[in-house]
This record gives C-alpha cells, sequence and structure tokens, in this order.
C-alpha cells in the first residue's frame, strides 16, 4: 500500500489476494463504485463451491439481512445490488481516506473489517455493490490462523447448520440507525439514548465528537447495551422471510448462493444543530 501511495497519493487503492480471481471488469465496477462512496466492498465467491453448501447457505442469509438493512436504513451511497462481504479479497478505498484513517492495523487478521468499521465510525460511506466481484480459493490450508481457509476447515467438520445473528435483533438495530440518523439532524438525543440503554451525556459526547450523521449513527448505535441473540439458521431464514414480507421487500432471486456463482464525506447532515436537546 505505501508503494501504491507515493504512485498515486490522490487516487485510488484497490486491493486483493494472490489466491484470488477478480474479473475482468472489476477495476471499472470499482472506480465507477467509488464515484458515489469512499471506500467500496466487492463480493467474494469461491472458484469450487459445490451445493448445497452450508457456509454458501450462510453467506446467503447475511446477504438478505444486509439487504434489509438497507431497506429499513437506506443510505444515497449503497449499490443497489449490494451484500454482506467485507474482505481484502476486493476493496477500493479513496487513498486520502485510507491515508486519514492511518491504513490498516497491523493485526495477525482481521485487519479488513477494521479498516472498514472504522471508517464508517469517522462518517465515510461504506459501500457494498454485488457487481464488484472477486472470485478466490476454497483451499483449507492459508497462511494465517484466523483467515478465510480456516473459516472453510471448520464449516467443513460441522454437520449442523450454523447459527447467526437473530434477524429480529438486527432489524432492531436496522431501526436504531435510521433513528440515529435523524435524530442528529434535529439534535434531539434524549430518546434514541434511552432507546439505546446509553446517558443522555454519553449520547451527547458522541454526537459532538461525529463529523456527520454516518458517524453517529455508526459509534451510537455500536455503543448500544442491547445484545443480539444467535439462533439456529432454519429459524433465522424463516424469521427474516417474515420481516422481509412485512417491509415489502422482494428477494432477488439473482443473488443465489452468496460464496458461489451521495455527498462526499462530511457532507450528509454534517452540520450540528445550534443546541442539543
Amino acid at each position: 500500500m505505501a508503494l501504491a501511495l507515493r504512485h498515486v497519493p490522490d487516487g485510488n487503492l484497490l486491493t486483493t489476494d494472490a489466491d484470488s480471481e477478480p474479473t475482468l471488469n472489476w477495476v471499472a465496477t470499482n472506480l465507477a463504485a467509488l464515484a458515489h462512496a469512499d471506500v467500496v466492498a466487492g463480493k467474494i465467491t469461491r472458484e469450487d463451491c459445490q451445493l448445497p453448501d452450508t457456509l454458501a447457505r450462510l453467506g446467503t442469509y447475511l446477504d438478505r439481512l444486509h439487504q434489509l438493512r438497507r431497506i429499513i436504513d437506506p443510505v444515497s451511497w449503497e449499490a443497489p445490488r449490494t451484500h454482506h462481504w467485507t474482505s481484502g479479497a476486493s476493496m477500493a478505498i479513496r487513498a486520502d481516506v485510507y491515508l486519514r484513517l492511518g491504513g490498516f492495523e497491523r493485526v495477525r487478521s482481521g485487519e479488513d473489517g477494521r479498516f472498514v468499521e472504522a471508517a464508517s465510525h469517522a462518517g465515510y460511506r461504506v459501500r457494498r455493490d454485488a457487481d464488484v466481484l472477486v472470485k478466490t480459493s476454497s483451499r483449507r490450508t492459508g497462511r494465517v490462523p484466523d483467515g478465510f481457509a480456516a473459516v472453510l476447515a471448520e464449516y467443513d467438520g460441522k454437520p449442523a447448520l450454523p447459527k447467526s445473528w437473530h434477524p429480529e435483533d438486527m432489524a432492531w438495530r436496522f431501526r436504531q440507525h435510521a433513528r440515529a440518523r435523524a435524530a442528529y439532524r434535529v439534535g434531539v438525543l434524549g430518546t434514541l439514548a434511552a432507546t439505546l440503554g446509553i446517558s443522555p451525556a454519553e449520547a451527547l459526547k458522541i454526537a459532538t465528537e461525529s463529523t456527520n450523521d454516518e458517524a453517529f449513527a455508526s459509534r451510537i448505535v455500536s455503543a448500544s447495551r442491547r445484545e443480539v441473540r444467535s439462533i439456529g439458521l432454519v429459524d433465522a431464514e424463516m424469521l427474516l422471510s417474515g420481516l422481509e414480507q412485512e417491509h415489502q421487500m422482494v428477494h432477488v432471486a439473482g443473488l443465489g448462493h452468496a460464496g458461489c456463482q451521495a455527498p462526499r464525506h462530511g457532507a450528509h447532515a454534517s452540520r450540528l444543530p445550534a443546541s442539543w436537546r
């Protein structure tokens, strides 16, 4: 990354992995997506994925869950076809944003997820675009203990379907994100703070430290004391179907099995109200 920054300090940074194969239009779709966002996370597929596939089924559930998020909490920079992935195997970042955030943390694994979370907390626009595609290896032996290869190997040894986030709890969080954006814009924080289980003083501190409504929503909902339950995948899928119907959402069949085949930063609701109540 340092080498790329020396050559294009005002450009864009694109990342992938040595065992991954971007589509022929990967650069073009990333650049098109960066016209709307500051960070773009592409969708990851697997080269030898065989259906039925437990991890692919879980990925489809998480894709649907993220689509529900954008029905409940829509943002102007999200892609029409979105997904749940956050992976360095396909990421595009404006160079100035990368520098302001201090780059990727020097950790054994998970630096991609940490970076994207930091971007949201700083108020940058993160777009998960399903038109940006990378095919990655299904190898079970990787270079890092907690990488994707280790995840695949772990699921090989699980005969039962996994558990995942409870969709009703996640929908509650999505609603709080939407409410937080509205609260930030008008400066009325008390009801939101009470719902999230945090003090008005903590809510005010987060608001005054946030650059815009995206930063505020990301940070204050993360500060909520309410836990997200886990639930068996079959039950989670059924409950999610009900939520999709409730929000008049038609699941796009073209998503298939995951894993198998706005304004600039600071411009969206970035001005603090004259007084917080």
